[in-house]
């Protein structure tokens, strides 16, 4: 008889998977961080256009938000236009247009910096690597072929740069971004934000369960 799923042997294998994941994940970054060292404007530029990005996208729905309270509502919402009400539905389209060029500006460049501090460092530690590989002996070089030393050196190192992309410019983000989400959904009516966050918290537990099932897929395929 098969036990199920929440039984204490699971709940420890699931504990033991994300200590697992985060000493793998202290470890990349212990093996990366010396060839980042010299890359610190990069880096420090690429996070300061992150953090604007999610500013941005928070700030992006409020010139429709002031247009739709205003035209439901009986009060003013742009009483500090004096001139025709309508100039108050110019200047937020206008608004909504500014921000988000300055959105899909912030974007563009932060994949641009991080995507070349991706390659920066992947050059440096491509370096590394070949001149580690040289530095064995003969009988390193007869018991390995050669297909899969370049392998290491050439795919292997390419799936490392896209995996450090993908955490810097994908996970951290999103997280941040539906963190500040949820702070303003709840500053401005806690009860929505509840539901927001109960939704968003089983979307990311679904999404999850999937990403470990399309990771050992593709663990075997490789």
């Amino acid at each position: 008889m098969t036990q199920p799923d929440s039984s204490p042997q699971k709940i420890r294998g699931r504990r033991w998977r994300w200590v697992r994941t985060w000493s793998h994940a202290r470890r990349l970054g212990g093996l990366l961080r010396p060839h980042a060292r010299t890359h610190k404007l990069l880096l420090v530029a690429g996070v300061f256009l992150s953090g604007a990005l999610i500013a941005l996208r928070l700030a992006q729905p409020w010139p429709l938000k002031l247009t739709i309270d205003s035209i439901s509502q009986s009060t003013p919402v742009f009483p500090w236009l004096t001139l025709d009400p309508a100039m108050g539905f110019v200047v937020m389209s206008l608004l909504y247009v500014f921000i988000s060029t300055l959105a899909a500006l912030s974007e563009y460049w932060q994949l641009i910096l991080l995507s070349g501090l991706g390659n920066r460092v992947l050059f440096s530690f491509r370096n590394r690597l070949f001149r580690h590989i040289l530095s064995h002996s003969i009988s390193f070089h007869e018991q390995h072929e050669v297909g899969e030393l370049v392998t290491r050196i050439v795919s292997d190192t390419a799936r490392l740069r896209r995996g450090v992309n993908g955490i810097l410019v994908g996970s951290f983000q999103v997280l941040f971004t539906f963190l500040s989400s949820i702070g303003v959904v709840l500053w401005l009516d806690w009860r929505l934000g509840c539901v927001v966050a109960v939704c968003g918290g089983f979307s990311l537990f679904v999404m999850g369960r999937t990403g470990r099932r399309i990771l050992r897929a593709a663990r075997r395929n490789r």
